[in-house]
């Protein structure tokens, strides 16, 4: 047996699952919520596309760069920022008081969210063998949709109880209660894909742009 095969317990497994979720949940959460808020502070329709759009900004442009970030300062803690870095973006918007930051807290949004997502699927596929990891990224797959599933359900709950502005604080704890399961992740050594990469300087902005 590979001794530099890494290995997780079967709690450790679905933290890292778990973990996955956050790819897709509070993204599409964001996108519900963030058109009914923009609206509601006056926004023009065809800005609301624009404002929506906003959130794609960062994955768009750094996401290959995101991957060598994740390389090197972990993905374990890269995951574990970028979460912490979602909720505040959340929590921002919920003090929104015009559309023109909500956007701006939206690009932010978007950027943490690139970085914990990248990191998380740099975490997965560091674990098990070869052979065993097209069932471990079908199980992460799996818990991502999941994720994006039950996320809008809840949030459409939160939104009617307590209106738009405020569900903006049921994102954050979402967003801070994987800020959490990153807390809880084993710390495991991903070997660096992007090895003597241009990413691994700031010319990786470039590239990526």
């Amino acid at each position: 047996m590979n001794e530099n095969v890494v290995r997780l317990s079967r709690w450790e497994m679905f933290l890292a699952y778990l973990a996955g979720s956050f790819g897709f949940a509070p993204a599409i959460m964001a996108s519900i919520l963030v058109p009914l808020r923009a609206e509601e502070l006056g926004a023009p329709i065809i800005l609301i596309g624009v404002i929506v759009a906003s959130g794609a900004l960062a994955p768009a442009i750094l996401g290959v760069w995101s991957g060598s970030l994740s390389d090197q300062l972990g993905s374990k803690f890269t995951y574990t920022l970028g979460t912490a870095l979602a909720g505040v973006a959340a929590l921002a918007s919920a003090v929104s008081p015009d559309y023109w930051l909500l956007m701006a807290c939206q690009m932010l949004f978007g950027l943490a969210r690139t970085g914990s997502w990248t990191a998380s699927q740099s975490y997965i596929t560091s674990v098990g063998t070869v052979a065993e990891r097209p069932a471990i990224a079908g199980r992460f797959g799996l818990s991502a949709n999941l994720g994006a599933l039950i996320a809008p359900v809840l949030l459409g709950v939160a939104a009617e109880i307590v209106g738009y502005q405020a569900a903006f604080l049921f994102i954050a704890a979402t967003c801070f209660g994987y800020t959490v399961v990153g807390v809880a992740l084993r710390d495991i050594k991903v070997p660096s894909r992007s090895a003597g990469s241009a990413f691994k300087s700031t010319a990786g902005f470039t590239a990526a742009f």
